[in-house]
């Protein structure tokens, strides 16, 4: 356990040297029954847990990965959707062509126009 807290100390010295902003965790157990939060340390003592759940993040990444996710959600493109006034029709067997390559888009089982 020394040696952890060890390198637990470095950690926290590396990120005040380097402006690392803390960011603490909360760890659950996962999948059925309560998600009862998981514990670090055997004694369960509140310093301990909430250092071992302490990340460090970088204020220039966060703000890096926010306008890259936001230039991803500008640049998302919608397929496109069929003009047609008349609605497509499902025909079973083989694909048959239609007057337009969007409808096979909006309608990905084989369509046509429905007369």
């Amino acid at each position: 356990m020394r040696k952890l807290s060890l390198v637990n100390h470095a950690i926290r010295v590396y990120a005040q040297k380097n402006n690392l902003k803390p960011s603490w965790t909360d760890y659950r157990k996962w999948g059925k029954g309560k998600h009862i939060r998981l514990r670090f340390s055997k004694s369960g003592n509140e310093q301990i847990e909430e250092l071992y759940a302490t990340h460090y993040v970088s204020q220039a990444k966060v703000e890096e990965a926010k306008k890259r996710r936001e230039s991803q959600k500008q640049n998302h493109v919608e397929a496109p959707v069929s003009k047609s006034s008349q609605p497509a029709a499902r025909i079973p067997g083989p694909s048959l062509p239609t007057d337009s390559p969007f409808e096979t888009l909006v309608h990905p089982c084989r369509c046509i126009k429905a007369e």
